[in-house]
């Protein structure tokens, strides 16, 4: 799932960790159990706002979380999942997808 996307002068290349791609499989299966067109719209909707931060990535505030990090990550929300992705020189890298619902702990054992 690589995008690479340029707007004006800057320009971001979007590359998906495996464990994110991972998630967003889990994501869109488990919604498509109860509702194929939902999951559909869901997986899309995550897809275009990760496409999006080809544009101004640092936009979205840093995650709390993971602020004792030597790195420093960032996270957008979209309804209840937790988008975690880290922007290094020209790329963003999209590490994880969480449902902060169920998941709300394993935000700080992320070893990235």
């Amino acid at each position: 799932m690589k995008k690479s996307l340029k707007i004006g002068n800057t320009r971001y290349k979007i590359v998906w960790d495996i464990q994110a791609k991972e998630s967003l499989k889990a994501i869109y299966l488990y919604i498509k159990e109860a509702s194929p067109n939902a999951a559909q719209k869901v997986k899309k909707e995550i897809l275009s706002l990760t496409a999006s931060l080809s544009d101004m990535p640092e936009r979205f505030s840093t995650e709390y979380y993971l602020q004792g990090s030597n790195k420093e990550f960032r996270s957008v929300s979209l309804w209840s999942y937790k988008i975690i992705y880290r922007v290094h020189e020209q790329e963003v890298r999209i590490l994880d997808i969480i449902h902060t619902k169920r998941n709300t702990d394993v935000i700080e054992i992320l070893d990235f």
